[in-house]
């Protein structure tokens, strides 16, 4: 009895193999026909779009040298700045000297405004080719007489020599304000 168990189940397996067979051939065939018929295709389409891409990648960068070719060129204008000497400083006056007179003025306008100077801050001053740029930094605390302070800057702005406010900062407590800014004024080196 035992023998034609084994038969039995021999048979069993063969046919169960051939059963598993047929159906991983026709698995096989389908994932072929798939790759065949759908991502093969897909490809082709993408290879041809891309194709496409680079023809107009390329006509468009020979369409845009055509362009460059025809346009007509732009002429470099140079600017030329004339210095006008009666603006500046002239080269015989020393930067010290500037700095006192600002600082002169200043103090007038303080005084009789009863505006509290903290500090005068004079540095370096920085020599160019032409121009030696001169600066003197100003601070004046607690105050509340607002007009004061903008009526000194407008003051210092309508100097008869090239003078600017190059850096202001205006603080606030309360009714109290606190002003820091930088007067720079300009000496001519040498006259062009």
């Amino acid at each position: 009895m035992q023998k034609i168990n084994i038969n039995i189940n021999i048979n069993y397996l063969k046919d169960f193999v051939c059963k598993e067979r047929k159906k991983l051939g026709i698995y096989t065939i389908l994932f072929l026909s798939f790759l065949r018929f759908v991502v093969y295709p897909m490809n082709e389409r993408y290879d041809n779009k891309k194709q496409e891409l680079q023809n107009e990648i390329s006509s468009y960068l020979q369409d845009l040298k055509i362009y460059e070719s025809k346009k007509p060129e732009e002429k470099k204008v140079q600017t030329v700045y004339k210095l006008n000497p009666d603006e500046f400083y002239p080269p015989d006056t020393k930067s010290a000297s500037i700095d006192l007179a600002l600082m002169q003025i200043i103090k007038y306008y303080a005084e009789k405004h009863k505006l509290d100077i903290a500090s005068f801050e004079v540095p370096k001053p920085v020599k160019g080719k032409w121009i030696e740029t001169i600066k003197l930094k100003v601070r004046i605390n607690n105050t509340t007489d607002y007009k004061s302070l903008f009526e000194l800057l407008d003051i210092i702005k309508s100097m008869p020599r090239k003078t600017a406010i190059t850096h202001l900062q205006i603080f606030t407590s309360g009714p109290n304000v606190s002003m820091y800014f930088s007067i720079t004024s300009y000496k001519l080196v040498k006259i062009p």
